[in-house]
């Protein structure tokens, strides 16, 4: 007989009765460690996210049996599932080696996208059109790589200094 099973990463989110602290959650993880667990505690101490490796059918088989593993568990009383996360393998493998934060570039790069001189790039935030940064660093505002080019692609450049109505 053939099995139809599919490793899937499941992640719940539980609210508990009582407190918990990090011994416990690290406790956990070593409890359940043949499910290659990992968990997060809430600040509030009353909840915890776990992520567990499980093999199953389906997406409703590897949540119900994820939830059984941190029951089976026994340490756990009482805890309710407030949260649920389920992806193939392939799909959180795909996802973690992705970036987190878009690229972004400052005004150099800005300058030599769009074809103008750094002191002209630096002008540019002054449009209402412009991208608003995404992060400031001590060594200026850094924006968002395909924002800046979207702009550049639908600005409207005109040559010379725009006229001023009086």
């Amino acid at each position: 007989m053939t099995s139809n099973n599919r490793t899937w990463q499941v992640s719940v989110d539980i609210r508990t009765p009582m407190p918990i602290n990090e011994d416990f959650a690290f406790d956990l993880m070593d409890r359940l460690g043949r499910y290659g667990a990992s968990a997060a505690l809430d600040a509030d101490e009353r909840g915890l996210s776990v992520v567990l490796s499980m093999d199953a059918e389906d997406t409703a088989s590897a949540l119900e049996k994820t939830v059984a593993a941190i029951r089976d568990d026994g340490r756990l009383e009482g805890f309710d599932v407030v949260g649920v996360s389920i992806r193939s393998w392939d799909e959180a493998e795909r996802e973690t080696t992705s970036p987190t934060f878009p690229k972004v570039v400052g005004f150099a790069e800005i300058a030599r996208i769009i074809g103008v001189t750094r002191q002209r790039a630096h002008a540019f935030p002054k449009i209402d059109s412009f991208p608003k940064p995404v992060i400031e660093t001590a060594q200026g505002p850094l924006y968002s790589e395909a924002a800046v080019r979207t702009w550049a692609e639908t600005r409207d450049a005109r040559p010379g200094r725009p006229k001023i109505n009086a």
